[in-house]
């Protein structure tokens, strides 16, 4: 944890609360400029799956990996539609939507991330980067130094009258942890 104070790390959306969180200085952009911010020196790392090693062919430009097994957080992933535009699609467009989302999509989107984030692995082991796997007691301290993230989305939940806590457990359940 201590090696992250002042590291400025390329971070997406939420990130930024957790690169702070950890004592890094996040820098927000977009993951396609990531590959020149590295190169240029303008960030020193960057907050990525293994799959963008490969797509945005990181493998040659960095050499060292931190490996967080089960991750220290998660992106959603969703498709979105107007209301307009699924009120006018034909009942067999929206079964095979119906069918293609929810569970069976989220297992399916899961499958090809994990394979795409193997292929980044690899190109990462072939150039000879050095990955690091973080220890669980690394993790621990790294998810305490984040757990105000959590607290804080739990107290914006509990305010608009839900049950943030029950919300958030929830959640980690659906997502296995």
């Amino acid at each position: 944890l201590e090696d992250l104070k002042g590291v400025k790390i390329r971070v997406g959306g939420g990130g930024v609360l957790i690169a702070k969180s950890l004592g890094a200085v996040p820098v927000a952009m977009s993951a396609p400029k990531a590959h020149e911010s590295l190169q240029r020196g303008t960030t020193d790392a960057a907050f990525f799956p293994y799959e963008a090693v490969h797509g945005f062919k990181l493998s040659k430009l960095v050499k060292f990996h931190l490996e967080i097994p089960g991750g220290l957080y998660t992106t959603p992933f969703m498709v979105a539609m107007s209301g307009k535009t699924w009120n006018g699609l034909p009942s067999d467009a929206k079964r095979a939507i119906d069918k293609a989302g929810g569970t069976a999509g989220a297992k399916l989107i899961g499958a090809r991330w994990d394979a795409a984030d193997a292929v980044g692995k690899s190109d990462a082991n072939k150039v000879g980067n050095k990955i690091n796997v973080i220890s669980p007691s690394e993790k621990s301290r790294w998810a305490k130094a984040i757990q105000i993230i959590n607290d804080n989305w739990v107290k914006k939940a509990n305010s608009k009258g839900k049950d943030g806590k029950a919300l958030l457990a929830d959640l980690r359940k659906m997502m296995g942890g």
